[in-house]
């Protein structure tokens, strides 16, 4: 799931971004995808992502569907660095990279 904030447009609560084609799912289904992923055999990580996880129901984020929550930010200078120059090509220059952003 990416942006589980925004299940609302998927269940109908809000319009969907796209027009041409509205797919709707109830919340029940959402929650009993969520149940059933943990039920098989082999094990899955779902990850989720939102911007306001405040909104999120209780339902959603209980143990066995979306039970663990950390917040990742912006990174620091040094680890900005640390990914700059691990992903730019060699010899490239990080701290001009890095003024550009």
């Amino acid at each position: 799931l990416e942006d589980v904030d925004n299940v609302d447009a998927a269940i109908g609560v809000k319009s969907a971004d796209d027009k041409k084609e509205q797919h709707r799912v109830t919340l029940d289904g959402l929650l009993n995808a969520l149940d059933g992923v943990q039920r098989g055999a082999s094990k899955r990580i779902i990850i989720a992502t939102t911007n306001y996880p405040e909104k999120l129901m209780p339902s959603i984020r209980r143990r066995g569907r979306l039970g663990l929550s950390f917040e990742i930010t912006y990174p620091s200078d040094a680890t900005l660095g640390r990914l700059l120059r691990h992903h730019l090509p060699s010899g490239a220059d990080v701290a001009d990279t890095t003024a550009r952003l």
